[in-house]
This record gives structure tokens, sequence and C-alpha cells, in this order.
């Protein structure tokens, strides 16, 4: 079996993990996390971000494998088409893009497309469409990788942690039927619903840790770099409750409520949300989940996964469970 790397490149970290399947649960190993430099991130350097990458690769002699990186749902489109039941396995293709195309908003030639082999339901195909530019793009990091590294496969964010619902519920760490899972990235967050463990609905949010990040700088008068430090090891007072804790809790609270808005108005059969997860560094904040929860009147947590990280424990395991749970779910790819 093709030994699979899931490689997160974020918008402020590059993640990779591994995993290895025991049973109905997993276990992560060779977990790998590098902050993208801030002359790099707010450049959008190509080139250093093509070295940062080839560079993580050869320090981890990471030279044999499958690396499976992401786009995000939000730069994708999905379409449910319906294809004729004599068309043959051989004709698949051709059929989907035929059905496709119409319903993008640009040329089929601008994308790559893929489509479930089985039908849902309802008999339709579900059909995934992203632009060329922008899989390139993040294709492109790889291209000083190792001859012997295989190409990297390109999975969608919300396909991916599909799996590690799907993973979590079948070894049953997850017992709610209907989940959110709140993605807390560098300046956005993604807000992802599965029900049964199938994904069924997403929605971008316009906030992020970097904001909180600037609250720091303000409120502190502090440089970004000494605020990035200070987030994560502060000494809690009235400013931090009061200057940057409330603030940064409710705008996030208004983001997620109105994601729950639109995800009920969405269907008129919608699930009631049983329970949120959070992940992703942001979510790490003191205080933000306790605070988080109590906003949206919803039960809330971090998406923990410590019990799978071999080598870890205590905040060191939630920290890095919590900062990698996007490259573990790539890493799930096949599993």
């Amino acid at each position: 079996m093709t030994d699979i790397i899931g490689i997160d490149i974020g918008q402020y970290a590059v993640k990779f993990a591994r995993i290895k399947k025991t049973g109905r649960s997993f276990v992560c190993s060779d977990l790998v996390y590098e902050v993208i430099p801030e002359d790099i991130r707010k450049g959008r350097n190509k080139e250093g971000m093509r070295n940062i990458v080839s560079n993580l690769l050869k320090f981890h002699k990471i030279v044999k494998g499958l690396p499976v990186i992401h786009v995000s749902s939000g730069d994708t489109v999905m379409r449910n088409v319906n294809i004729p039941d004599n068309v043959t396995p051989d004709q698949m293709e051709g059929a989907v893009e035929l059905e496709l195309a119409p319903n993008l908003p640009f040329n089929i030639e601008q994308v790559y497309f893929d489509f479930e082999e089985q039908p849902s339901p309802d008999g339709t195909y579900l059909a995934v469409a992203a632009r060329r530019d922008i899989v390139d793009q993040k294709t492109e990091l790889f291209e000083n990788r190792a001859k012997t590294l295989d190409a990297p496969e390109v999975d969608v964010d919300v396909f991916a942690y599909e799996r590690l619902v799907e993973s979590l519920i079948e070894s049953n760490d997850v017992k709610a039927n209907t989940i959110a899972i709140v993605d807390v990235g560098y300046a956005k967050s993604r807000i992802m619903v599965y029900q049964n463990g199938r994904y069924i609905f997403s929605r971008d949010a316009q906030v992020g840790g970097n904001q909180a990040t600037e609250m720091f700088r303000d409120v502190y008068d502090i440089d970004m770099e000494a605020a990035e430090s200070k987030k994560f090891n502060l000494t809690v007072d009235d400013e931090y409750n009061n200057l940057i804790l409330k603030p940064y809790v409710a705008s996030f609270a208004e983001q997620i409520n109105l994601a729950i808005d639109f995800y009920e108005a969405s269907d008129s059969n919608a699930k009631r949300i049983e329970r949120i997860y959070l992940t992703g560094g942001g979510s790490l904040l003191h205080g933000f989940v306790d605070k988080l929860s109590d906003a949206v009147s919803m039960p809330l947590e971090l998406l923990d996964l410590k019990s799978k990280l071999r080598g870890k424990a205590g905040n060191d395991a939630i920290q890095t469970s919590v900062n990698h749970s996007l490259a573990i779910a790539l890493a799930m790819e096949d599993k």
C-alpha cells in the first residue's frame, strides 16, 4: 500500500501528518509543523513557499509515498448531475463533463473535475470542479520534490474532514448524528456540517486567528510578532478579557450563528446541529472555547485527537491535534 502523507498548506503554517489504521481507529505519526515566515505570507511569495515545502520534504526525508494536499470547498463548484442509465463506465467522464459544463461559471477547459463513482440515493452523481489555476498553484509547490515521491493528489477540505468524521463515528469518539466542525484559520474560518458522517453544508466565516493577534497588537501596543507570542503565553487580565476575548468571541459567534441560519434555511428538512467541534490553531486562544459555547448556546468543544497521537501527552498533545487535524484528515485518503 502506498504511504500517504497529508500536507496542509495553510495561511499561517505548513503541517504534515501520517497515520496508521488500527482496526476501527487510527494512530498518527511523523507530525510536522512549520510557521510560514511573515514576509512570505504577506508577499504571497510563490518561490519562497516552494522552497519551504521542498526544504521540509528533504529535512524530514519524505522521498517516497503520495502527498495529499487540499483546495478549499469555497474554491470549487459542486453539482449533482443526472447521467442516463445506459451510460457505460468508459463513457462516464464524458457524460459528466457534458452535464457539468453548462452549470459552471467558467469554461470547462478552465477546470479540473472529478465525480463520485456511485450515484446518490436520488440517482444523481456528485461532481466537483476546481479552477486549474488554483489547483496548479498548489501542485507547483512540489516541483522540487524527490523524483521517487509521487506527484501530489488534490482533495477538497470538506471531504477530507468527512473521512475523519466517519472514522471518529466508527470508533465511537463522536456520538452525535449531526455535527459541525469549525476550522479556525489565519484570516478566515470554515464551518462544515456533517450528518451521519456525510458532508452536507459549508460556509466561510470572515474571521480568524489573525484578528485576535491584531487586537493583542493594538491593546498592548506591541508588534505583530510579539502579539502572536503573547496570544498563547499571556497572563490573563481585565484588558485581555474585556478588550480582546469578549469582542473577538462576539465577532466569531455572529459568524457561526449566521452560518447556522444559512444551514437551516438551505433545506427544510435540515437536522439540528447537536455539537460543534473547533479545530485550527486559532481555537486555542485562552478562554475562547468556553466563551464561544455560551455565545452560540450550543455544546461546543475542541476536536480532540490527542488519544490518536503517538508519543504526545498533556497540553502539547491537544495543541498538536488541533493544529494538525486537516493534515490528519488528508492522510486518511483511501483509508
